[in-house]
């Protein structure tokens, strides 16, 4: 009730029946508002209850959408790809998968500088000897070709690599130039390969991590980045020993390919001679 409206009758006399009435109204008013306010305490108190009574026995895994909006939602959602409701492009199985593409670590390349021309070699650091090809040979300055004495082999560590002789050359990698004996030959699977004489001068190491090779300099380490521009390797396959296949039978032969060392190899014949259907050709893994 209001405090000030008591404390204004208290003691007072009322003199006339329009005083008593006025007094009384104003009492059923601050009555009325009193039950007005407590009802409404007790309806929320009763429905935050109920709330939280919901919430703490229902899941979030166990709410179930409403068949019509499961209907409204695969209606809404279209794949961009297939074209399809029911999904997003990104989950699509039609979609194709992204592949990536590596490089072979096997056949490391990378440009130096012999004889003052920048030219692509091949790193392999399984080969006794570096390698020069004659056609490679002829397009840079060098000495004279002299006679060798050394004695290369293939991969197979059996078949006889053909030298022409040997040259001496030097090699330029940023501000390193170390000069190595290089072995001449006619054909090979590189016009240029750097041996083990050459990383065990320089101190190189090939780090596949960083796609780079660190060598020995004058102010500390300096290295070359790998050239990323290669990624498969042709080579001509040669017998071993020459072979004659009767007609309708088939030979298992042997075969020898100019490479050290490679983490796969493939072996198919030429498009032109496979097409004359002379005989037929299989692999043999």
């Amino acid at each position: 009730m209001n405090t000030t409206l008591l404390n204004q009758c208290s003691g007072n006399i009322f003199t006339s029946p329009q005083q008593l009435l006025q007094f009384i109204q104003r009492l059923e008013q601050d009555q009325q508002f009193i039950q007005h306010v407590s009802s409404s305490c007790e309806t929320d108190c009763n429905l935050t209850y109920q709330l939280s009574h919901l919430a703490q026995s229902t899941s979030l895994n166990t709410v179930s959408t409403p068949q019509l909006g499961a209907r409204h939602f695969s209606r809404l959602t279209r794949c961009y790809y297939c074209n399809n409701h029911g999904h997003f492009s990104r989950c699509c199985l039609e979609r194709p998968k992204r592949t990536t593409r590596k490089s072979n670590p096997s056949l490391i390349y990378a440009h130096v500088f012999i004889n003052n021309r920048k030219t692509r070699v091949q790193l392999d650091s399984g080969a006794e000897y570096s390698f020069i090809t004659l056609a490679a040979l002829s397009k840079i300055r060098h000495s004279q070709i002299l006679p060798s004495k050394a004695v290369a082999h293939l991969a197979d560590t059996s078949t006889l690599l053909p030298l022409l002789g040997e040259v001496r050359l030097h090699i330029r990698l940023n501000d390193t130039v170390t000069p190595i004996t290089a072995l001449v030959v006619k054909h090979l699977n590189s016009d240029f390969i750097l041996g083990s004489d050459w990383f065990f001068c320089t101190g190189a190491r090939i780090e596949y991590d960083r796609h780079q090779v660190p060598v020995r300099s004058y102010n500390g380490r300096s290295s070359a980045p790998f050239d990323k521009h290669i990624d498969s390797l042709a080579l001509a396959v040669k017998l071993i020993n020459s072979i004659t296949v009767p007609p309708r039978e088939v030979s298992i032969i042997q075969a020898k390919v100019d490479i050290s060392s490679a983490k796969a190899a493939y072996f198919y014949p030429d498009a032109d001679f496979y097409n004359v259907n002379l005989f037929r050709l299989f692999q043999q893994c």
